[in-house]
């Protein structure tokens, strides 16, 4: 897989060297690489080949829990970049800050089946190298839940509002503000002796508004799930540190596009993903 640019190698160092130095009662970094060869775009016939690599932080502190995860893919030849070249490329990136009610007033938020109640504040960012040149950027906040299961599973409900950009118009797109329910889980499991963990997420955004094209958005379901063996744990000395796994992704009208008015097919994306983790 090519470097995808100079300035995401910076970015990717810089996030691995300030995660070294953040203080924290817990954290877990981790480097991954996932694959898949049934991935969709809008407006493309066929399916997509993408390698992916993946860095991801999440880790508590005096307040709550941070989380960050940047994505860098590169897509088969049939997913072109703008001037050729190859595939197009791709950085996504991910930040949540969940503030815990419970830290912040020093009482316990929460009963039975809810361990704790917070707000989320993040972001989402994106770049894309082909010919629509996306330039994600979409804020949000809302209220956060967390349960109480092993591991963690936490459900919230997000305002949003996206700005992104348009190649094929030349017009720079900002949405209306819409909601998005969300939900993320890392729940630890074993299969036939072998430690591992389901860990996954899950987003529901509503309509907003029109797009670039002119043309009214969808509501957007994407799901990612994957099941995780640990495998290193055939070593003790190595338990915890090597994950290799399978997962899924549902995406139904991808990027609010109607995927039942897009004739491509490339709006609807269910792709069967390998997936490799070291955790560092």
């Amino acid at each position: 897989m090519k470097i995808i640019s100079r300035q995401v190698c910076i970015f990717f160092l810089l996030a691995l060297a300030s995660f070294a130095v953040q203080a924290a009662d817990w954290s877990n970094t981790w480097v991954g690489y996932r694959w898949g060869t049934q991935f969709r775009e809008p407006a493309i016939t066929s399916d997509i080949s993408k390698n992916i690599l993946q860095i991801q932080h999440s880790g508590s502190y005096r307040y709550g829990v941070n989380f960050f995860n940047v994505d860098m893919l590169e897509s088969g030849s049939n997913d072109p970049a703008l001037n050729g070249g190859g595939g197009a490329q791709e950085t996504v990136v991910v930040y949540r800050n969940t503030v815990s009610l419970s830290k912040l007033s020093g009482e316990k938020y929460g009963a039975g089946f809810i361990r704790d109640i917070g707000v989320q504040f993040g972001m989402d960012w994106n770049s894309r190298n082909d010919v629509i040149a996306s330039r994600l950027y979409r804020p949000m906040a809302g209220p956060n839940i967390s349960l109480d299961v092993p591991g963690y599973w936490n459900v919230g409900l997000l305002w949003q509002h996206e700005r992104n950009h348009n190649g094929v118009t030349g017009k720079d797109v900002a949405y209306d503000n819409t909601w998005r329910l969300a939900t993320a889980w890392d729940i630890p499991l074993g299969v036939a002796s072998v430690p591992g963990k389901f860990r996954g997420f899950a987003n529901y955004i509503s309509a907003k508004g029109t797009n670039g094209f002119g043309k009214q958005t969808k509501p957007e379901t994407l799901l990612e799930a994957f099941l995780m063996l640990d495998a290193g744990s055939v070593m003790a000395s190595e338990k915890g540190i090597v994950f290799i796994g399978i997962g899924y992704q549902y995406w139904k009208n991808k990027y609010g596009n109607d995927s039942s008015a897009d004739a491509s097919g490339g709006s609807f994306s269910r792709t069967p993903q390998f997936q490799l983790e070291w955790r560092l």
